[in-house]
C-alpha cells in the first residue's frame, strides 16, 4: 500500500484562510498612523486580520483602530476605535469585517495573564482594494508594540499583500 500526502503544513492554512502576510512587531506610533500592509495589483478578500500585543502598553490613554487608504478613494475605518490603554503582552485583536464594530480583543480582565485564545467565528470576510492598511492610534504610548497577520484570497489576477 502506498499513501501520498496531498496537503500538509502551510498548504492547509492556504486552503482555509488564504495566503498569509505578516507585519513584524513594531512600537506603536504616537498619535498617528503605522503602515501594516500594502495591497497591490487589485482587490483581495481578507479572511483574517489579527493583531497581537508583543510589548505591554504603558497605561497612557490610547485607542487603536485599523484604516485602509485605497489608491483610489478616501481613507476608511475597518473598525471603530477600541480602548487599549494598558493591554498586556499576548492580548489579541481582530477586525471582524463590520466597520462600526469595535476591534475584537481577548484577554483576562485585570490580570497579567492573557488567554491567548480567541474565538474567530463571528469574523466576516471583507474586500480591500489596492492601497495601504494602517494602524491608527490616539494616544502618545511609544513603548507598547504589536505584530499583525493578514490572511487573504486574491480576487484579481496578480493581487497580493506585502
Amino acid at each position: 500500500l502506498t499513501m501520498s500526502v496531498l496537503i500538509q503544513g502551510d498548504q492547509i492554512r492556504a486552503v482555509e484562510l488564504g495566503v498569509r502576510a505578516n507585519k513584524a512587531s513594531a512600537i506603536l506610533p504616537a498619535t498617528g498612523l503605522q503602515t501594516l500592509f500594502t495591497v497591490s495589483g487589485g482587490r483581495v478578500l481578507v479572511t483574517l486580520l489579527l493583531g497581537e500585543v508583543t510589548v505591554v502598553f504603558d497605561g497612557t490613554t490610547n485607542s487603536l483602530n485599523v484604516v485602509h487608504d485605497p489608491d483610489v478613494g478616501a481613507v476608511g475605518d475597518l473598525n471603530a476605535a477600541t480602548v487599549c490603554t494598558s493591554d498586556i503582552a499576548g492580548t489579541l485583536y481582530t477586525v471582524t469585517g463590520v466597520q462600526a464594530a469595535l476591534m475584537g480583543t481577548q484577554k483576562e480582565g485585570g490580570t497579567e495573564v492573557p488567554t491567548h485564545v480567541m474565538a474567530i467565528s463571528p469574523l466576516t470576510p471583507f474586500i480591500l482594494p489596492a492601497g495601504v492598511t494602517k494602524l491608527q492610534t490616539t494616544g502618545t504610548d511609544t513603548t507598547g508594540a504589536t505584530k499583525w497577520t493578514m490572511c487573504y484570497i486574491p480576487i484579481d489576477t496578480g493581487a497580493s499583500v506585502a
